[in-house]
């Protein structure tokens, strides 16, 4: 599940060396205290919210292809599955997903097992 694939990549992030470390444990708390309290939205606006919380900084990696930002911002279009069912969302975290696995190009072979779950989570029919 998501919170299982969160806590691997946090394992990740926090043996990472680099001054963008920071930036990505920050993310990731404010990713997952988006999504722990489902199936309530939370007092933050749960993963609909997520975006406004999100700095420059890593903005800034995620437009510039960072790998550890661009799982970040995956498992975010995998948070939006669980709100499949309000009609604002819908399909929208699936084709989030799907759009920007279509614009990758090699995926690093650390990566791969990651990216292989992102796309079962994101092609199943809930």
């Amino acid at each position: 599940d998501i919170v299982t694939s969160l806590d691997r990549l946090q394992s990740i992030i926090d043996t990472t060396k680099g001054s963008d470390q920071p930036i990505y444990l920050a993310t990731w708390q404010q990713l997952h205290e988006a999504i722990e309290p489902w199936p309530k939205i939370g007092p933050h606006g749960g993963p609909l919210a997520w975006p406004l919380f999100l700095s420059d900084k890593f903005s800034s990696l995620l437009k510039h292809g960072d790998w550890i930002a661009r799982i970040l911002f995956l498992h975010f279009g995998i948070a939006m599955r669980l709100l499949c069912h309000r009609w604002y969302v819908r399909d929208w975290g699936r084709r989030l997903v799907l759009a920007t696995l279509e614009a990758l190009d090699n995926v690093p072979q650390e990566w791969e097992e990651t990216i292989s779950w992102i796309r079962q989570a994101a092609a199943r029919e809930d």
